[in-house]
């Protein structure tokens, strides 16, 4: 996993989801907005969800994932004052968290196929 910092905050984290970890990884912190964990279970494990609650909140932070399944993406990250602070190819089955600042995505290949999940500002 690899990740990108500017003025010691978490722009990006990066990683190859074909090297994931046994049992249960977490990508991000619990603090963090978006929970994103792989898991590389044995046969016949069971995963309970949590009780989801329909809740009426503001939410005014927005973190992004993306899954490239195949082809590649660059993607030039930027902080909060637009000034461009790297550049990174993500490649197939690479997942990308977006913490904060902007991005610019660029298909680099015919055939890119890319999941895409943020959440919703409030």
């Amino acid at each position: 996993m690899k990740e990108i910092k500017y003025s010691d905050k978490i722009y990006l984290v990066i990683g190859d989801t074909r090297h994931c970890m046994r049992g249960r990884y977490w990508w991000t912190k619990k603090e963090d907005f978006l929970q994103v964990n792989t898991w590389r279970l044995p046969i016949g494990q069971k995963i309970q969800s949590e009780v989801y609650e329909t809740k009426i909140d503001k939410n005014n932070k927005a973190m992004e994932m993306l899954i490239v399944l195949c082809g590649r993406v660059k993607c030039e990250v930027y902080n909060e004052d637009n000034i461009k602070i790297n550049e990174i190819i993500i490649l197939p089955r690479e997942l990308a968290i977006l913490y904060r600042g902007k991005y610019i995505f660029e298909i680099l290949d015919n055939g890119t196929n890319v999941i895409e999940v943020k959440n919703k500002i409030c």
